[in-house]
């Protein structure tokens, strides 16, 4: 495309500098105006004959290859948006959880989470692997807290004693 337009304007001031220069050495009078006149139309079709001559099959196909390629692009950028809005969504609820145990006296050894979207694009938490070894009356506080402010699923939540082990 860029080929085509360096070509357009190429002869589009080979046009002109033929113009001007037949135009400096004609004399006055009605050869002078016939000339201009020819100078005229030359440079009027030097002007118009990319568009007379334009391709608009290639030009449809090449447009349509463009937008779906833009398609695919947007379609890719919006599944990478999503994976990264998630991994930051599970790191501030493993980030909660943390803090919530803290405040209940748990110590956990580890937390990871999975958050899912619902077709609202809401994003929620789905499940959580808790590894802490304390009494199973602070992993209730806990499991109390998550389900009152997450409307987390008991049975969505994993106790472990250790890493590893679930």
């Amino acid at each position: 495309m860029s080929t085509l337009i360096h070509q357009w304007i190429i002869g589009l001031a080979g046009a002109a500098v033929i113009t001007v220069i037949c135009k400096t050495i004609t004399p006055e009078g009605k050869t002078k105006k016939t000339l201009t006149l020819i100078c005229g139309f030359v440079l009027l079709i030097a002007l118009v004959r990319p568009f007379v001559s334009f391709d608009y099959d290639s030009f449809t196909i090449n447009t349509s290859r463009f937008s779906d390629s833009v398609a695919a692009f947007s379609e890719d950028i919006t599944q990478a948006n999503k994976n990264i809005t998630k991994r930051l969504i599970e790191e501030r609820f493993v980030e909660y959880i943390i803090s919530k145990g803290k405040e209940q006296g748990l110590e956990i050894a580890a937390c990871t989470t999975r958050a899912e979207i619902t077709s609202d694009e809401v994003w929620y938490l789905a499940s959580a692997l808790i590894v802490c070894n304390q009494d199973s009356g602070k992993r209730g506080e806990l499991r109390y807290v998550l389900e009152r402010d997450f409307g987390l699923d008991p049975a969505a939540i994993i106790w472990a004693d250790s890493p590893g082990a679930e």
